[in-house]
């Protein structure tokens, strides 16, 4: 701790030599790429290429219908404290009275937190713990959801479960935060909360279990995400663009 200062100085100017050094910068997300500037990188090194997914399908005609009870929530995405699954649980059993079926999927990488949280859950039958699914199986099981839920406390970049709930037709309650809060438009394709505000989350499965008026409008939002082709494209021409200036000089 007495060294902390001294540490930080030091990834400071590590960071900034890096920066000098690169003749170009791809950022994932807008926030990224301003917070970026306003740490002193010039726009210019700077280009925006937000990834999709790989191949998309029309794949968003759900397999629940919007009155359907309980209100069906889940979650995909490792078990780990910043991605904010205990505030999920907790705001769960601060509405005891909610119709509600949480299922969580989660890829545990600490067996201590999974044992944190199947304890916060204190048996709670509406709170599902279940085991990883392959990547490919993602979209088909969200379309058997209402919402999926990104209650993250820490910065997301660009979260590929947003977009693959997006792609499924399922509406997001996601952290109003980063990456998250870029993709979901709160009140059109979701509703965005404040990360670890429990009664807020609470609210947040409470308005959607309650108004199905409001759940409709939110899928009804959903839109499906474009491909991935034109990332690729633009990424090879940002290649083509970089190995001119380095073989022919910045005025070729």
């Amino acid at each position: 701790m007495l060294r902390m200062r001294e540490l930080v100085r030091t990834q400071q100017r590590a960071f900034f030599a890096i920066m000098q050094e690169v003749d170009a910068i791809v950022t994932l997300s807008e926030w990224s790429r301003r917070l970026l500037i306003r740490n002193g990188v010039p726009a210019a090194k700077l280009t925006l290429l937000q990834h999709w997914l790989p191949s998309v399908r029309n794949t968003q005609e759900s397999l629940i219908k919007v009155t359907e009870i309980p209100l069906r929530v889940a979650f995909f995405g490792r078990v780990d404290k910043v991605k904010g699954v205990d505030t999920l649980i907790k705001a769960v059993r601060a509405a005891p009275g909610v119709s509600i079926e949480v299922h969580l999927y989660g890829v545990t990488q600490s067996a201590g937190y999974w044992d944190t949280l199947t304890s916060l859950a204190a048996q709670d039958m509406r709170i599902k713990f279940l085991p990883p699914v392959p990547n490919n199986k993602v979209i088909p099981l969200l379309r058997g959801y209402h919402v999926c839920a990104m209650p993250a406390r820490g910065v997301e970049n660009r979260p590929l479960v947003v977009l693959e709930s997006f792609a499924a037709g399922t509406p997001v309650i996601g952290s109003n935060l980063g990456g998250i809060a870029e993709l979901v438009r709160h009140e059109v394709d979701g509703l965005l909360v404040e990360p670890e505000d429990v009664k807020a989350w609470a609210d947040a499965l409470g308005r959607c279990a309650e108004d199905r008026d409001l759940l409709g409008r939110l899928r009804q939002g959903v839109q499906l995400p474009r491909p991935s082709v034109d990332v690729t494209q633009k990424m090879a021409e940002l290649y083509c663009r970089v190995l001119n200036q380095f073989q022919f000089g910045p005025h070729a």
